[in-house]
């Protein structure tokens, strides 16, 4: 697949992040964005949210989810293990040629062109190699200001989804990723702020509403916190908000496996799952979801201790 040849060939691109979307999609997101910007082409980005995902320090933020044409002839999926992942875009994964790029083992490569790296770490480490390898970064290739800007993209996704820096998914190649991006000339460490010493008062509210909630199985390797509506609601926060508070079972040293139940509505339930060893995605998979080895998710319905009590189940029974 040549990329830069792909974008140029193009009339109208979008770019569609994930249902949801995390840090890496989005970076890898508004990385394609503005290499479409400096190549001249004119391109939207999108993705199924109700709420803006606070990642507005991305530069250039605003332009996501601006009105969008009917038609486009390339469509970008990022961070989409399947077309669903999408959300409302969907459809135009089978209207345009579909360039599928991912780093999920369940990815089942739904593009015409699918660039699928199960063993990087995030969307965004795979994005910078072949960013790299179609020469993006070579010197004079595009302006410092554009090639900065991949960059800040890139590495936010990059951080997010290694937990920056601390999940097994995590290599030396992973390191040397980060190195090159900074090498650019971004302010790394306001990225870091951003993303991890900027919770708002509510944020703070939810977190300890998280925490109260936490219940402990089989010997306190499992942990489960729970996330309602009635929490969402008294806090202020939106739904978007509830990332990131999984990892307070996962500090817990007992902990192996940790889950977090976020309810969707009176019987319908986001179930996330994090591990320290498990396979993770076997469990979910239980419930038609899937993901990464040590982190994955699902959604599942019913009254919430039956959902406890199938995924507590499902959780054992893999140990």
């Amino acid at each position: 697949m040549q990329l830069l040849s792909l974008i140029k060939d193009a009339k109208s691109i979008l770019i569609v992040c994930h249902k949801k979307p995390d840090g890496d999609t989005l970076g890898a997101g508004f990385a394609l964005w503005q290499l479409c910007r400096a190549l001249s082409k004119p391109a939207d980005i999108a993705a199924d949210t109700s709420h803006p995902p606070p990642y507005g320090f991305i530069p250039d933020f605003d332009a996501l989810n601006r009105p969008a044409q009917k038609k486009y002839d390339l469509v970008f999926a990022v961070d989409c293990a399947e077309a669903a992942r999408m959300g409302k875009f969907a459809d135009y994964a089978q209207s345009a040629v579909c360039v599928n790029i991912d780093h999920h083992k369940t990815n089942d490569y739904f593009g015409k062109h699918n660039y699928v790296i199960p063993e990087l770490s995030s969307t965004c480490e795979a994005l910078y190699g072949l960013l790299k390898k179609e020469g993006v970064f070579a010197a004079g290739a595009f302006s410092p200001e554009t090639v900065k800007k991949i960059a800040y993209s890139l590495f936010v996704g990059l951080s997010t989804d290694t937990g920056h820096f601390m999940h097994s998914s995590v290599t030396a190649q992973t390191f040397i990723t980060a190195a090159e991006l900074a090498a650019t000339g971004i302010d790394f460490h306001r990225i870091g702020q951003s993303l991890y010493r900027a919770n708002s008062v509510q944020k703070t509210k939810l977190i300890a509403a998280a925490i109260q909630s936490m219940r402990f199985f089989r010997n306190d390797e499992i942990c489960v916190l729970t996330v309602s509506l009635a929490d969402i609601e008294k806090t202020g926060c939106l739904s978007s908000d509830t990332e990131g508070l999984i990892d307070f079972g996962m500090n817990i040293s007992a902990v192996q496996v940790a889950v977090l139940i976020t309810q969707q509505n009176e019987k319908l339930y986001k179930v996330s799952f994090r591990s320290k060893g498990l396979d993770v995605s076997n469990v979910a998979g239980v419930f038609g979801g899937g993901g990464h080895v040590r982190a994955s998710g699902c959604i599942v319905s019913g009254y919430y201790e039956d959902v406890v009590d199938k995924v507590v189940k499902a959780v054992t029974d893999f140990m």
